[in-house]
């Protein structure tokens, strides 16, 4: 199916079929689908040679080669199964745009530069403690 598109202050022609948008929206194989831009004209290009992964899937959960993230109403929640420096082998957060940086609840796998500065509530100064002193603070 022919469509012309608007990007920004130009046109271009999408010759990507009605049943391939329906799909996307379904289950997506970002692997196998390549886009391809040929003088202003915007198709896919099928490689089943190729990782499926990314896969998505009704555009709300994602699986991709280092874990999964799974978008709720107020951001993402994430499980990553790789090795990242300042990270454990294995961790899990929730946040507002998917990313450990703005990462609001760490589950498990909490980065040692939070575990280090552990805060004291404001009524005791807000002097650093220790996780273990936070955990007798508040009998955790």
């Amino acid at each position: 199916m022919k469509s012309y598109k608007r990007l920004g202050n130009s046109w271009y022609l999408s010759k990507v079929s009605i049943f391939k948008k329906i799909l996307d929206k379904i289950i997506w194989f970002g692997g196998w689908w390549s886009p391809n831009w040929d003088n202003g004209v915007y198709t896919y290009k099928f490689n089943p040679f190729r990782d499926p992964l990314p896969v998505s899937i009704f555009k709300r959960f994602d699986i991709q080669l280092f874990g999964f993230s799974l978008e709720l109403k107020k951001g993402y929640l994430c499980w990553h199964w790789y090795r990242r420096v300042g990270i454990g082998k294995s961790y899990c957060y929730f946040s507002p745009n998917g990313t450990p940086d703005k990462a609001v609840i760490w589950y498990w796998g909490t980065p040692k530069k939070i575990k280090d500065n552990i805060m004291k509530p404001a009524d005791c100064g807000g002097k650093k403690i220790t996780e273990k002193q936070y955990q007798e603070l508040y009998e955790l």
